[in-house]
């Protein structure tokens, strides 16, 4: 059935496919669908409000050639498989939809509006917006079913909000698509599954919330991007042991985000004149790198001045070869691993860049067959790397070295 919206046309239609009353009230055109099965297309120019309502049959309502901005469309639809298709056109204010029961199809295709709101009381939603939409804002509730939200080439000003009771909640962003505020999602009786490919980005935070024993699923492509990403959580495996020389157990925290990865990883080494601190020293950036979607193991190494060097050196590269070696175990891809630290520990993590198994660094017993110890990006802050003019007054360096200039000068060259 084609209900043509101009206001000389206005009549009520009966046809084989149903019934549809079309009421003019001021600048407002108000469209009731009472059949088993309503299609309303708009076409041509209309008054400035739509209003469409719907009775237990499915409907399908699409826009065709449009001419003229729309100011607010409120639809209404009381039950049954709906399908809402809009077409490349302006709307100055809102798209509201209230749904019943049954299956929910809504596709935006070269829309601009301000909000888009979506109510469905049970039954699943399936939100199609492509083709360069943009909006200020989209919120979504499914109340007792599943959701899938799929943003193409589509551009959000600021917040999308969904929230999903008794079903999968599935939300992508892709080909460009952004999102200028934040990406709130709240699942409850399901799970999450959020996934940001290609160059999509949201530039606020992304917070996904799932209640407990279900899982929330993040993924993102090398290219896409998130401000920051709150409420997943994070998986904390503390005191893995990484190493074991000549007896002696070397501990490892590994901080692994939500998604799926593989991840980039980074290897957090504490500082501390080479004698003091342990791995917690690196807590706060490990949760800060976790959360943006990096693996992160942060290590003990032998102190000084009971281990003296070259065994620190052993030990960093011993424990960028256990992440290799777990890779899968971490989620963590083997060719994007960083070392990071500061003061001492940015020393050693210069060294993990500068050398290769040629510099005889490796430690007893490496060989050619074991994983790789280089890393590919450093990350050094404060880093001591002029030994031999702070040698003479420096009982650091001495403990590390375990002598004078004079009595090791090997080690300090």
């Amino acid at each position: 059935m084609l209900l043509h919206t101009a206001p000389e046309q206005l009549e009520s239609r009966q046809m084989l496919a149903g019934i549809v009353q079309a009421t003019l009230r001021g600048t407002t055109l108000d469209i009731r669908g009472d059949a088993a099965a309503n299609h309303i297309v708009v076409r041509q120019e209309s008054p400035s409000n739509w209003q469409v309502k719907s009775g237990d049959g499915s409907t399908s309502i699409s826009t065709q050639d449009h001419v003229g901005v729309i100011r607010n469309l409120r639809v209404r639809l009381e039950g049954g498989d709906d399908l809402v298709t809009l077409e490349e056109i302006n709307f100055a204010g809102n798209i509201s939809i209230l749904t019943g029961e049954g299956t929910e199809t809504v596709s935006l295709a070269g829309v601009t509006a301000n909000d888009l709101r979506i109510t469905n009381q049970a039954g699943a939603i399936d939100l199609s917006v492509v083709a360069g939409t943009q909006l200020r804002r989209i919120e979504l509730t499914n109340r007792n079913g599943a959701a899938t939200t799929s943003v193409d080439n589509a551009h959000v000003l600021r917040n999308v909000s969904t929230r999903v009771m008794n079903g999968l909640d599935e939300l992508s962003l892709s080909s460009g698509s952004e999102v200028g505020g934040n990406l709130i999602r709240t699942t409850r009786g399901g799970d999450s599954v959020t996934t940001l490919a290609d160059t999509s980005r949201v530039n606020g935070m992304a917070r996904i919330s799932v209640a407990s024993g279900y899982t929330a699923d993040f993924a993102q492509s090398d290219d896409a991007s998130v401000g920051r990403l709150v409420g997943m959580r994070l998986q904390r495996l503390r005191n893995q042991v990484y190493s074991r020389p000549e007896g002696e157990r070397l501990l490892a925290d590994v901080t692994i985000p939500p998604s799926t990865g593989p991840h980039p990883a980074v290897l957090l080494i504490h500082g501390g004149y080479w004698r003091f601190g342990n791995k917690s020293n690196m807590r706060r950036q490990a949760d800060f790198l976790a959360a943006r979607g990096y693996t992160v193991v942060s290590i003990d190494y032998r102190l000084a001045p009971q281990a003296t060097m070259p065994l620190q050196i052993y030990d960093v590269k011993a424990a960028v070869r256990w992440m290799r070696a777990n890779a899968d175990r971490f989620r963590i891809d083997p060719d994007r691993i960083a070392a990071y630290g500061y003061s001492a520990g940015a020393q050693l993590a210069l060294i993990l860049g500068v050398t290769d198994p040629a510099s005889g660094l490796e430690g007893p017993g490496i060989g050619v067959a074991d994983p790789s110890s280089a890393v590919q990006v450093v990350i050094a802050g404060g880093a001591p790397t002029d030994f031999q003019d702070r040698a003479d007054d420096s009982t650091e360096l001495e403990y590390l070295f375990g002598g004078t200039p004079a009595e090791v000068p090997e080690l300090y060259r």
